[in-house]
């Protein structure tokens, strides 16, 4: 007995569904175990996808270690190179979709009215149609392959960038916090120097009464105090100036800052060192991968005029097309051909762009090489000059103690001025922030060179 129409639709449909969710659950399956797409699509999960709360700063005293930390998490720069590499990442999945098969389908039914003028018979039925299509890149000449190189590259790239861009902003992160510790100290040893110098001028006044000092004394003694007061509130704006540079670099407002252990940083400027140092360093590793990209690039770009050899297969079923009819179906496979025949230049124009691009890479790479080299022998420059310094200033500020205490005792006898007594403390204040500042120099330099070797992270984190 034959099997109605109605039933043989059913079948057809149903065969086509098998046929779908079997050519589906293949392409994913092809796609998932493929490590470099599996890589692509499941980068990111619900947690990273997620806006994190920033922690608010530790309790008591804050360590660079801490900030540094905390600076890594939350840093926006830092965020938009994750989010570019999560990018490069996902291209990878977009250039090797051509090399993997792809399948489309199409389910239709509705009605469908036909009229016929010269023999006035029309009909009016329910049209039904059900189609697959799979293809399959059978040969490119290379052409995916250079688009996955380029791809991988790209990706390797912003991952090196990541890296780069997190020194950067260490070496922000220890700078500010340096700056704000540096300051609390110079705020510290102005308060010290109002101190003494109200110190003096009791000292002035008390001599004035007894007869053994003039007004003039006095009012030298109370202008002097009035420019170790002013200087004091300079530096405390300055010390706001810096906190706020803290705050936006860090994302925390600084409270008391430890004094961090100064690393053990000293790097050698010879050729043999310097290349080691290029080869680690993330910024040019960055260039290099560029360039290696858009070779390949070029080279893709180079094969597009060469034909590509598909597989084609398709398979379609209709009821009731044109009328009341029954069942039909058709399948095909075919291998297809098929490649550009002229573009008006681009292909030309465009691999013209990208050598430019790769001649730009390589500027950028010595410009980039160039800057290494001066800046590892201006920190090492900076940093024998700031320790020189601390050598000869310690003996300074010894000696600068000894006459203050010598000239107070040799002016409340008489033998010294007024004049003579303030200039020493004066000078005694101007070695302590000499000392001060050279600390810190040494500090900045040995930071600034760790950037340079690459050590930054480890010797901040730990």
């Amino acid at each position: 007995m034959p099997m109605p129409k109605g039933a043989q639709v059913a079948r057809c449909l149903t065969v086509f569904a098998v046929t779908l969710l079997s050519g589906c659950a293949a392409n994913h399956a092809s796609l998932s175990t493929h490590p470099e797409m599996s890589s692509a699509v499941a980068m990111t999960g619900p947690d990273e996808m997620a806006a994190a709360e920033p922690a608010g700063p530790p309790p008591g005293k804050m360590s660079l270690a801490q900030v540094a930390a905390h600076t890594i998490a939350t840093n926006p720069d830092i965020g938009i190179s994750k989010a570019q590499l999560k990018d490069a990442q996902a291209s990878m999945g977009i250039m090797l979709a051509p090399m993997l098969p792809s399948v489309d389908y199409s389910l239709a039914q509705g009605r469908e009215t036909t009229y016929a003028y010269d023999t006035k018979i029309g009909t009016d039925a329910t049209r039904r149609e059900a189609s697959i299509q799979a293809s399959q890149l059978l040969f490119d000449f290379g052409k995916s392959l250079a688009d996955i190189e380029w791809a991988r590259n790209l990706k390797d790239s912003a991952s090196f960038r990541v890296d780069a861009k997190t020194q950067d902003v260490l070496l922000s992160t220890a700078e500010a916090y340096l700056a704000v510790l540096e300051l609390d100290r110079q705020i510290a040893n102005s308060h010290a120097n109002v101190a003494a110098h109200q110190q003096m001028y009791k000292i002035v006044s008390q001599n004035q009464q007894g007869g053994n000092g003039t007004a003039a004394d006095v009012e030298k003694a109370s202008t002097r105090l009035q420019a170790a007061k002013a200087e004091t509130l300079d530096l405390q704006a300055q010390r706001r100036t810096a906190a706020s540079a803290f705050e936006q670099v860090t994302g925390w407002a600084p409270g008391t800052l430890q004094m961090p252990k100064p690393p053990a940083a000293r790097a050698s400027t010879s050729p043999e060192a310097i290349a080691q140092y290029a080869a680690n360093d993330p910024q040019l590793l960055a260039f290099e991968k560029d360039k290696v990209s858009l070779q390949a690039q070029a080279t893709s770009l180079g094969l597009d005029y060469l034909p590509k050899l598909t597989l084609n297969v398709s398979a379609k079923i209709q009821e009731n097309v044109m009328g009341v009819n029954p069942a039909t179906t058709n399948q095909r496979a075919m291998l297809s051909l098929g490649g550009p025949l002229f573009d008006g230049g681009d292909r030309v124009a465009k691999i013209q762009q990208v050598q430019a691009r790769i001649e730009e890479t390589d500027f950028r790479y010595q410009r980039a090489l160039d800057a290494l080299k001066y800046d590892l022998g201006d920190a090492d420059r900076v940093l024998e000059t700031a320790s020189a310094k601390l050598s000869n200033i310690a003996g300074r500020i010894a000696s600068g103690e000894q006459v203050v205490t010598l000239y107070t005792q040799q002016f409340q006898a008489g033998t010294r001025t007024i004049f003579e007594l303030l200039d020493a403390q004066q000078e005694l204040s101007a070695a302590k922030s000499e000392q001060i500042t050279a600390q810190f120099d040494v500090l900045r330099a040995k930071y600034h060179m760790l950037k340079l070797t690459g050590e930054l992270t480890g010797a901040l984190l730990q």
